[in-house]
């Protein structure tokens, strides 16, 4: 039976949505792995490139030891890294100092080591960490799916807020609730960070800005990978006010803001100038209660917004569902419907 050497797909099966055999426009990555090289003496077999930039590049991968495919990110940092594939796959650093390359490897294995911790429904499982090719690697489950991002962009129609918050909301606020009381914060929750399963379910990526509540402020855990969803602790560190469950809160109020109405709310550092218009502007219908929550989520002053997530929680799910015609009032509208059409 042959197998893709990109997405490892069997005769039979259709191949992975981003494969370069059916996807033209799929990830080049010049200074990355080649395809069928080996990593972890032999275990992993290289496939794709599905992303890179930043600390790394993130491949799709077999693990030939438990017949599955897997992702694996390479601690790669854009702009500091090569290799010359025709000679070996070691990683060459260059433009960049001892001490921050040092930093970036410590930030690298806090992924690691935060994601192990996080580890549970909702965020991708951790299999493995190691170093190799002058480089580190982690090895994690692979989600099939699209962004949310995505998600919402093919709906034919804007879902309505009950449904969204059913389906992905809650689930979404349970997950990063559950990190929270381990300790840790995301710091990078967005819409192209959530993942779409086939089965609905959505999944928590990317914990490269993460750390634990204990870590004191400082300008290298205060970095922030999206802007569009951070808040004024992340975006103006210098104004001193402290990182919390809020954080989080306030990127995910962008993404329920932006999921509800189909329009983003303006960024920190255009307030508070810049006011969020109200949810009901977009969406007329939408319960008052429910823009309630949505503006207490995106206070510019995390003293004004939720201080937990379940309190976030609580006031969402607080809110009742709209009613639903009856049984009774859908035949009789239908048989209007019908009658009406029998006249014309």
């Amino acid at each position: 039976m042959s197998e893709c050497e990109f997405c490892f797909c069997r005769d039979g099966k259709s191949h992975y949505s981003k494969c370069p055999v059916v996807n033209q426009s799929s990830v080049v990555q010049l200074n990355g792995l080649s395809t069928a090289a080996t990593l972890n003496r032999g275990r992993y077999k290289i496939g794709m490139a599905l992303n890179h930039g930043g600390f790394g590049i993130t491949y799709l991968c077999k693990d030939l030891e438990y017949d599955r495919r897997v992702v694996i990110k390479e601690f790669f940092p854009d702009r500091f890294s090569d290799r010359d594939i025709r000679q070996s796959n070691s990683v060459r650093y260059h433009g960049i100092s001892d001490d921050a390359l040092g930093m970036m490897q410590e930030q690298f294995y806090r992924e690691y080591d935060i994601m192990t911790k996080a580890a549970g429904p909702g965020i991708p499982a951790i299999y493995d960490f190691f170093p190799e090719n002058n480089s580190a690697y982690i090895a994690m489950d692979f989600i099939d799916g699209i962004t949310f991002r995505k998600y919402l962009l093919k709906q034919k129609v804007r879902l309505p807020w009950w449904e969204l918050r059913k389906k992905f909301f809650m689930p979404l606020m349970e997950t990063v609730s559950r990190i929270h009381r381990k300790g840790i914060l995301h710091r990078d929750i967005s819409l192209v960070n959530l993942m779409i399963t086939k089965e609905e379910k959505i999944v928590l990526l990317d914990f490269g800005a993460g750390r634990d509540f204990h870590e004191q402020d400082s300008a290298g855990n205060l970095r922030f990978a999206n802007k569009m969803y951070a808040p004024i602790e992340q975006t103006n560190p210098e104004k001193g006010y402290r990182q919390g469950p809020w954080t989080d809160i306030f990127a995910m109020g962008t993404v329920f803001y932006t999921a509800i109405t189909g329009e983003y709310p303006p960024m920190a550092l255009e307030r508070p100038q810049k006011a969020v218009e109200s949810a009901m502007t977009y969406v007329p219908d939408l319960p008052e209660e429910v823009d309630d929550v949505l503006m207490k989520s995106l206070f510019y002053y995390p003293q004004h917004r939720f201080r937990s997530v379940e309190e976030f929680s609580q006031a969402l799910s607080a809110v009742p569902d709209p009613p639903r015609p009856s049984i009774w009032g859908r035949f009789f509208r239908k048989f209007k419907e019908t009658d009406i059409k029998g006249r014309n």
